[in-house]
């Protein structure tokens, strides 16, 4: 009898063990995995879809005279497929952020700054593409850059923080699951033997 308890209780803690690595596999799946990678992911573009707007704005010329033709339909691809990169990133942090209060403000926040961004940058290359624009084209995309680096760069390195620092918690807790859920089957298993040894 005392052998197929200490059998039983081998299985349980299989069990437990089995379905604690899964449950943290699958948050992480989930969640964090998700989270960090668009939040890197999101970093990337945004420095990309601004450096692009830079090269737009050296290409284009005078309102389109001399305008550097080759470089600047590259730049204007790459600056649309960067914020199309953004804007897809953003979707993946909504999601993964629901049910956490805190995440999801931060994706609200981060959202309503990349919109305000845009239409900075869409005002530069409005005022670029006009006769005697460049000046205000050079004004609006200043003010584009700052907003970048004072506020979009510094959210989108946060969320990667945060969700690398949720990822270290979930790993940490659940090693330290295992570490004793191992040490008590070793015990277990050990008087299991002894047991099956005296018989």
């Amino acid at each position: 009898m005392t052998v197929l308890l200490l059998v039983a209780a081998c299985v349980a803690l299989l069990l437990v063990a089995a379905l604690a690595a899964s449950r943290t596999r699958d948050s992480t799946a989930e969640r964090h995995a998700p989270q960090t990678v668009s939040a890197a992911g999101l970093n990337l573009a945004l420095n990309d879809m601004d450096a692009q707007a830079a090269s737009i704005l050296l290409s284009s010329g005078d309102a389109g005279r001399g305008r550097m033709g080759v470089p600047y339909a590259k730049a204007f691809e790459f600056y649309e497929q960067a914020r199309h990169t953004i804007s897809g990133e953003l979707r993946t942090l909504a999601v993964a952020a629901e049910g956490d209060a805190k995440d999801e403000r931060a994706v609200e926040t981060l959202t309503e700054d990349f919109a305000r961004y845009q239409e900075l940058l869409g005002r530069a290359l409005e005022n670029d593409d006009r006769a005697g624009g460049k000046t205000d084209a050079r004004a609006d995309y200043r003010d584009a850059t700052d907003l970048l680096a004072a506020r979009l760069l510094p959210e989108a390195r946060g969320l990667v923080e945060v969700n690398d620092h949720a990822f270290e918690i979930t790993y940490v807790a659940e090693r330290s699951d295992l570490a004793t859920q191992s040490v008590v089957l070793a015990a277990v298993g050990l008087v299991l033997a002894a047991l099956l040894v005296l018989l």
